[in-house]
């Protein structure tokens, strides 16, 4: 007996980088009718000079109305500089699509970042600083500049025996750095569960799971939680610039030497600078539209 080939529909669509998390935060919270998944495109990025953005959606194959309903949803969200296609495909596993498209790289001089599923392919070299990530749970993959920027400015600053603070910790992945620089203690919060429990897998894949609730405190809550307001040499904030004004009072009101900012663009450093005038403006660093800001405590 013949094994059933399934068939997907599979709706190619390419945008301008900037509009790319508009789309992800409205796929997040809507449904869209029978749709089987979809995956971002990360490898093409990561070597693109073009700023742009490639997503594949899986439909039915007889579901005539899907490649519609991407276009109504692109014009509802003003995304207007689109490219989308549609091809038929055989039985194709877009969580392997996934995977395949996401390799290793140097993210910094001395931080490796490794997908899990490479961890026993690849072969470090000397004074070369792995960072184990199962990418696709919650931000921080490692692959958009504000992540970047952070694990860069990591990698250059002393963390032995400090204090850190991990603002909005996604992946863990800001975490994991600290810690392998020698942080002495890492507190790391999010609004979302599942960045918590994703912090949790990738400090286990990092052979750093025994650190929990003894160098790492995880806690899913908000700026404005008591449990957060401590001393701390160093705070780590790749957020949003609104996250930054509905929480500026509390984040002031927290005492640290040293405030890293990134999440912003390079026209927002203006702003924060106004936001946090407590504070010296030390440092900017630049990658591609996105900024980091280092402030100390004048």
């Amino acid at each position: 007996m013949s094994q059933q080939v399934a068939i997907y529909q599979e709706i190619e669509v390419v945008i301008p980088e900037e509009y790319f998390h508009l789309l992800n935060e409205y796929l997040e919270i809507y449904d869209i009718d029978n749709l089987i998944g979809y995956y971002e495109v990360l490898y093409d990025e990561l070597n693109s000079n073009n700023k742009k953005k490639k997503i594949i959606f899986y439909f039915p194959v007889d579901d005539e109305k899907a490649r519609w309903e991407i276009e109504a949803l692109l014009l509802s969200l003003d995304i207007k500089d689109y490219i989308i296609e549609d091809h038929t495909i055989q039985s194709r596993n877009y969580w392997e699509d996934y995977k395949n498209s996401f390799q290793p790289f140097m993210i910094s001089n001395h931080f490796y970042l490794i997908p899990i599923w490479h961890k026993d392919q690849v072969q470090l070299k000397e004074n070369i600083i792995p960072l184990y990530i199962e990418p696709g749970m919650a931000f921080g993959t490692g692959l958009h500049p504000s992540t970047q920027l952070m694990v860069e400015w990591i990698d250059k600053n002393d963390f032995n025996n400090k204090i850190v603070l991990d603002a909005g910790c996604g992946s863990g992945i800001l975490s994991i750095a600290a810690l392998k620089k020698g942080a002495k203690l890492v507190i790391a919060f999010d609004i979302d569960i599942n960045a918590i429990e994703s912090t949790k897998k990738n400090l286990t894949f990092n052979n750093l799971e025994h650190k929990i609730d003894k160098e790492i405190f995880l806690y899913q809550c908000s700026w404005n939680d008591p449990e957060i307001n401590r001393t701390y040499h160093i705070i780590l904030a790749n957020l949003t610039l609104p996250v930054f004004l509905k929480y500026q009072f509390y984040i002031k009101n927290i005492k640290t030497d040293i405030l890293v900012i990134s999440g912003i663009g390079i026209e927002q450093v203006q702003d924060i600078e106004k936001i946090f005038e407590n504070y010296n403006k030390s440092l900017v660093l630049e990658k591609k539209e996105w900024a980091l800001i280092e402030l100390r405590k004048k």
